[in-house]
């Protein structure tokens, strides 16, 4: 670990391996993604690096090989050197393989999903929990956790309304706060529809399209085009829009192409302040955009989001608190 303005290193861990890459990862023309990761746990007392890298194990020679995602947390200020881990664990696939797996990061630990409908949690102290067969219960149904976007808080799993075979829609804490009483102001919480066949219809609105520390980015449809807005992932509760859709994040195990963006997370400031995603800088403090210099303001055309599509002062971010 390195301060990152000096380069100091802070503290080193003791060398651990990971799973063994598959044959496919080990086929350079696969394209297999086979380097490890490095995702950021935030959002609670402590922050945490988790490392992460996909392969196969199997947990003794009486087993067969499995897939797994193996992960190793740090915590980011720790001193010291030949530091263990303070938990790791392998998130292993139920039926061997995993089919189109992604890795969510959240103040709970990491969440593996796959389109066959995994789901594994792996919390800060190493603990592994399948909660593959568990429904979560948004905007009063039962539904299944979308794959795509489902974080652990502190207090639950926060996802959307599984849409894929005709869910609600809509997102919230499983159990806990949901979209349909926190929609942000001007936005129709719940979208009202009539048709010959069905007559009146109703769906949950807003869906989750990324999140960093202790927050969600979500997209709300409205009479334009469209809104996005930063909730908190513990209360649901705005704390900032723009008005404009952000597009989805994606955390797919997978090598992203050099022009793809999806596979850019969202990040905040060191000081939590601002929220950065795609184009749109979130101001979690007022919840509107930073105020543009004059100089700036002379030769650019001001921003009409309110979260600016420019960085808050310098290029390209460097002067963010």
């Amino acid at each position: 670990m390195r301060e990152a303005v000096s380069g100091k290193v802070l503290s080193t861990s003791k060398p651990r391996q990971g799973p063994k890459l598959t044959e496919e990862q080990a086929d350079e023309q696969h394209g297999a993604l086979a380097v490890p990761q490095i995702a950021l746990i935030s959002g609670r007392d402590r922050e945490y690096f988790a490392v992460w890298a996909r392969g196969e194990a199997r947990r003794d020679e009486l087993h067969e090989y499995k897939e797994v995602v193996g992960v190793a947390f740090h915590p980011a200020d720790a001193s010291g050197k030949d530091l263990a881990p303070a938990g790791a664990g392998n998130a292993e696939a139920p039926d061997g393989e995993f089919d189109r797996p992604s890795v969510l990061p959240g103040p709970g630990g990491l969440v593996v999903t796959s389109y066959g409908g995994d789901s594994i949690l792996v919390t800060v102290d190493g603990k592994v929990s399948d909660t593959g067969d568990a429904k979560v219960s948004l905007n009063g149904e039962s539904t299944d956790p979308d794959y795509l976007m489902s974080f652990q808080s502190a207090k639950g799993l926060v996802t959307n309304g599984d849409d894929r075979f005709g869910g609600d829609g809509g997102f919230g804490a499983d159990g806990g706060w949901q979209s349909t009483r926190l929609a942000p102001p001007g936005v129709e919480a719940v979208l009202k529809q009539e048709s010959v066949g069905s007559g009146m219809t109703e769906t949950p609105n807003g869906r989750i399209v990324g999140a960093a520390g202790n927050y969600v980015i979500a997209n709300w449809l409205t009479a334009g085009d469209g809104l996005s807005a930063v909730h908190d992932l513990s209360t649901g509760a705005v704390r900032a829009t723009a008005p404009c859709r952000t597009t989805d994040t994606e955390y797919a195990i997978r090598v992203q192409g050099p022009r793809s963006g999806a596979g850019v997370k969202p990040a905040l400031s060191p000081n939590d302040r601002f929220l950065v995603k795609g184009g749109n800088v979130f101001d979690l403090r007022t919840g509107k955009a930073p105020a543009p210099t004059t100089a700036r303001t002379s030769r650019r055309s001001p921003s009409k989001l309110s979260g600016t599509t420019a960085p808050p002062t310098g290029s390209r971010g460097r002067n963010l608190p």
